[in-house]
C-alpha cells in the first residue's frame, strides 16, 4: 500500500460514489458499521496525545480508513454476478502471484522479480487464511473435478511454500487447520481415528517449532526454543508492563507509535526488531489505545463471527459460516506472536469477511422470497 499513497483511497472512495444508488445495502449491515466508525473515532482521539501525531494518522489511513471503506464496497459489488466473479478471480490471482513470488525469493529462478516479494511475515499470514479457505472448501463444499483439481494444486503450493519461507507460527496453525478439518470430516465415521489423527497433526505443530533449527526435531529442542525466545523473556515482559503508562487512552494510534513514546524506557539489550512493536496484535492495540479502545477492536471481530455463527445454523450459509469463523481465528492467532493487522493483510481479510457477510446476507433473502412465494 506503500507504493499507491492516495490512489487506494482515491479509488475506494470513487467506487462508493459511482455505487450511490446501492448504498441501502450498507444498511444491513448496521452492527458492524457502527462499531467501525467508533473505533475509528477512538483512534483519531488518540492522535491528541500521540508521540507521532503523521505516523498515526498514517496509520489510521492504511489500518482503518482502506479496510472500512473497502468493508463498505464488497457488498455493494457483491450484488453484481459479473464484478463478484472478477474480485474473486483477482483474490486468487493475486494469491498464486503471492506464492510464485515468495517461491522465486527463496530459489532464485528470476532474480529480478525478488525486489518485489513481501515480508516473511505478510505472505505467511496469506497461507494460512487461504489455506483455511482452501481445504475446507476441498473437503466440505461440492466442487466440479476441474475446480478440486485446481484447489488440490493450489493446496500443495501453499504448504511447498509455507515450508521455503519457513514461518514457525504459520507452520503452527497450518497444522492446527488440517487437524480441524480432518475432525469435522472423521469425527462421525471414527471418533477414535479422528483423536489420533488430531493428535500426530498436534505433534507436527509442536515439532515445526524447531524448522530452523537445522530440522533438529524434537519436543525438548521446542521447549527450549520457547524458553528463549526473545518475546517470551524480553519483549513481552516490558510491554505487558508498559501498557500501564495510559492504561485507558494508550499512547496513540499507530504501529510503531507505542515504541516512539516509550524509547527512553526501552531496555539497552534491545534489538531493532524488538523496538518496533509488541509483536502481538492485543497487547499492540492496547499500548496504542488503551482498555478502551481495545474493547472496542475485539468487538470490532466478535460483531461479524456473531453473524458467522448464525449462519452455521442454516444450511444454505452453514459453509460461510464456518469459513468466516475459521479465517478469523488463523488472522489472530497468527498475529499471537505478532501484528499482521496492518499492510494488504488487513484489506483482504475484510475484503474476504465482506464476501461472506454479503453471501450468507443474500442466501438468507432469496430463502425468505421463496417461501414468500410458495
Amino acid at each position: 500500500m506503500r507504493d499507491t499513497q492516495g490512489a487506494s483511497i482515491s479509488s475506494l472512495a470513487l467506487l462508493l460514489v459511482i455505487n450511490v444508488n446501492k448504498y441501502k445495502n450498507i444498511f444491513k449491515f448496521k452492527s458492524e458499521t457502527s462499531i467501525w466508525i467508533a473505533f475509528i473515532i477512538i483512534a483519531l482521539l488518540s492522535t491528541f496525545w500521540s508521540a507521532d501525531i503523521e505516523r498515526s494518522l498514517s496509520s489510521i489511513k492504511k489500518e482503518l480508513i482502506y479496510p472500512f471503506l473497502t468493508f463498505l464496497i464488497i457488498p455493494i459489488l457483491y450484488i453484481n454476478k459479473r464484478t463478484r466473479a472478477a474480485i474473486i478471480i483477482s483474490l486468487f490471482t493475486g494469491y498464486i502471484l503471492a506464492l510464485l513470488l515468495a517461491i522465486n525469493f527463496k530459489l532464485s529462478f528470476y532474480p529480478p522479480l525478488t525486489q518485489y516479494y513481501q515480508l516473511v511475515g505478510d505472505t505467511s499470514t496469506l497461507i494460512t487464511i487461504s489455506l483455511t479457505i482452501l481445504l475446507y472448501s476441498l473437503f466440505f463444499i461440492p466442487q466440479h473435478v476441474l475446480l478440486k483439481a485446481c484447489n488440490i494444486i493450489l493446496i500443495v503450493l501453499s504448504l511447498y511454500t509455507a515450508y521455503l519461507i519457513q514461518n514457525r507460527m504459520a507452520m503452527i496453525i497450518i497444522a492446527i487447520i488440517i487437524s480441524m478439518t480432518i475432525t469435522l470430516k472423521t469425527y462421525k465415521k471414527s471418533k477414535i481415528l479422528s483423536c489420533l489423527l488430531i493428535m500426530l497433526m498436534l505433534l507436527g505443530s509442536a515439532l515445526s517449532i524447531n524448522i530452523r533449527n537445522d530440522n533438529n526435531f524434537s519436543i525438548n529442542n521446542s521447549i527450549t526454543a520457547i524458553k528463549n525466545d526473545p518475546r517470551v523473556e524480553l519483549i513481552w515482559p516490558f510491554y505487558i508492563k508498559s501498557t500501564f503508562t495510559s492504561p485507558l487512552k494508550g499512547l496513540g494510534f499507530g504501529y510503531e507509535v507505542p515504541s516512539i513514546a516509550l524509547k527512553e524506557k526501552m531496555p539497552k539489550s534491545f534489538e531493532p526488531a524488538y523496538k518496533m512493536h509488541a509483536h502481538n496484535v492485543i497487547l499492540n492495540k492496547t499500548l496504542q489505545i488503551g482498555f478502551i479502545g481495545i474493547f472496542f477492536f475485539l468487538l470490532l471481530y466478535l460483531i461479524p463471527c456473531k453473524r458467522f455463527y448464525q449462519a452455521t445454523k442454516n444450511t444454505e450459509t452453514i459453509h460461510a459460516g464456518i469459513i468466516g469463523i475459521s479465517i478469523t481465528t488463523a488472522f489472530f492467532l497468527k498475529s499471537m506472536t505478532d501484528d499482521f493487522f496492518i499492510r494488504n493483510n488487513i484489506i483482504i481479510f475484510w475484503i474476504l469477511i465482506g464476501l461472506l457477510i454479503a453471501n450468507i446476507t443474500q442466501n438468507k433473502e432469496t430463502s425468505i422470497q421463496d417461501k414468500h412465494c410458495t
